[in-house]
Order: C-alpha cells, then sequence, then structure tokens
C-alpha cells in the first residue's frame, strides 16, 4: 500500500526529453549554463528525464526519484560537501539503480559504472572568452555561499568585479577583461581555468576541491566557513597573498567528452544532436 501511495505521487512524464537542474532563488548563471539542453537537440520517443549538471547529493537520486520517466540520466552531477565533516561516499547502488546511464564532474566520485564526463558549460562560449590583463574578484551572490557580499566588493575598486547571479550578456564584458580571478564559485573557476586565466580559488565545500582536482592542479584553496561574509573576507585577502594557480587548458578534451557522452545515450534511445548556436537565455 505504502508503494502504491509513493507511486502515485510521482511526476508522470510525458514522451519527450525534459531536464532537470537546480533553480535556486537567487539566480546562479553555473546553475543555468550547466544544463546539456543549451547545447543538443534531443529527440526521445519515449519518456526522458536528464538531471544535471550542478550539485546534487548522491547524483540527484531522490530528485529523479519522484519522478516516472522510461529513462534516467544523470549529467555531469558534481558532489558539495562540508569541510567540517568527513565526505559520505556516495550511495552508488541507488545510483545505478536509479539511472540508464550516470556521471559526474568530478573525478573523485567516477568509477565502477559511473563515468566521468566534466561539467556541460564548457560548451558555452564563456569557456572560451579571450583573456584580458586586468585582475577579477566573481563572487557568488547568494547570501547561503557568502553572506553580505557589497562590503566585500568595495573593499577592491581596483578589480573587475562581478557575481553569478549577473547574466551571460552582462558578465561577459568583465570576464573579458581579466586575465586572473579570484572567486568562491565553482563555475567561474572552472571557466577560468578553462579559458586559459590563473586563479586564485577561496570555497567553504568539496566541490573546490574538486574543480582543482579537474585540471590535476593541488587542492590549494582558501577555505571559510559557508555564508560566514567575515571569514570570505579574510579568505579573500590570504588567497591574495598566494601565488595564482594555472593550468594547461582542457577545453577540446571537456568538450568532446560531454559529445562522446551524448552520442552514448542513443543506446537508450535517445539522440543528441549538438547545436549550431548554444540556445541559452542572456
Amino acid at each position: 500500500m505504502l508503494l502504491k501511495r509513493f507511486f502515485r505521487r510521482q511526476q508522470l512524464l510525458s514522451p519527450g526529453v525534459h531536464f532537470l537542474h537546480n533553480k535556486p532563488t537567487v539566480p546562479n548563471l553555473g546553475d543555468e549554463l550547466c544544463s546539456p539542453k543549451h547545447y543538443f537537440e534531443f529527440h526521445s520517443d519515449g519518456s526522458t528525464l536528464i538531471v544535471g549538471g550542478g550539485a546534487y547529493p548522491d547524483l540527484g537520486v531522490k530528485a529523479a526519484s519522484e519522478i516516472s520517466a522510461d529513462v534516467k540520466v544523470a549529467w555531469g552531477i558534481g558532489s558539495s560537501q562540508s569541510l567540517s565533516k568527513p565526505a559520505k561516499p556516495l550511495k552508488r547502488r541507488a545510483i545505478l539503480s536509479t539511472y540508464a546511464r550516470a556521471s559526474t564532474r568530478d573525478r573523485s566520485s567516477a568509477g565502477d559504472g559511473i563515468e566521468h564526463v566534466p561539467c556541460v558549460s564548457c560548451l558555452h562560449p564563456i569557456a572560451e572568452t579571450p583573456i584580458g590583463d586586468r585582475p577579477g574578484l566573481f563572487l557568488s551572490k547568494d547570501d547561503r555561499a557568502s553572506g553580505s557580499i557589497e562590503p566585500i566588493i568595495d573593499a577592491y575598486p581596483e578589480m573587475i568585479v562581478g557575481t553569478n547571479s549577473m547574466s551571460y550578456a552582462d558578465i561577459a564584458p568583465l570576464f573579458a577583461e581579466t586575465g586572473s580571478v579570484v572567486t568562491n564559485s565553482y563555475h567561474f573557476a572552472y571557466w577560468s581555468l578553462l579559458s586559459g586565466r590563473s586563479v586564485r580559488l577561496v570555497g567553504y565545500s568539496t566541490k573546490f576541491r574538486d574543480v582543482l582536482d579537474l585540471f590535476e592542479l593541488p587542492p590549494e584553496f582558501v577555505p571559510y566557513d559557508r555564508g560566514d561574509a567575515n571569514g570570505l573576507a579574510r579568505s579573500i585577502e590570504d588567497a591574495l597573498e598566494r601565488a595564482p594557480l594555472s593550468a594547461s587548458s582542457r577545453l577540446s578534451e571537456f568538450r568532446e567528452i560531454n559529445r562522446r557522452f551524448a552520442r552514448s545515450l542513443a543506446e537508450f534511445g535517445i539522440h543528441a544532436a549538438e547545436r549550431d548556436q548554444v540556445a541559452t537565455p542572456g
């Protein structure tokens, strides 16, 4: 009886391909651009759910389980766990029983049936933005991540400043002026390293270690407590005293991994054709 009630509560998807990704109250450009819907045209005769990218506990199993679909796919989903506690391992059995194809953006979590697929936003033009010559400060606008950032921004008038709540149209000219970036945003670190910029990273969770590992860099970011604006301010000051990190761009490699993953879905009746032009707002 309880099982029947559970399945009655599930959202039933119609035939076709449907997408699920984080849509926080405070706009987040990274969460918006990390969905493969912007980069591929999908077709499926059956009902298909594609979850990702972004960060979800256990690759989004809970969210995916609330939706009924013929096929479910986890696309480049990451983990974000507190630095103050031992990281919990993925519930691999639940993941593999939920998804026909599961992938993660984190190299540390890949293996045993879970593929490594870097965030699909590598296919966005932001990841190939030509390098400028000014220092940049790009922060998460969400108070839960950063606290109030206005005093921090005011403290660095000499830097190009932006937040992840800005649209791509607004952030693109600012990002283009920068050659080095200080950030507490996973995606701004990701796009900076992909485009050849150097990075000083401050962070509050395991995802910051994972984005550096993606480029085979040491886990040299400055930690602070999530939501602690004073701690964030001190960490930025500390980071600016350190040498920035840089890496050879993995742009072509990461793009091809995503294209290959898209092609592999044909096994499940999901056909993906790369768009000629990225379809994303802003």
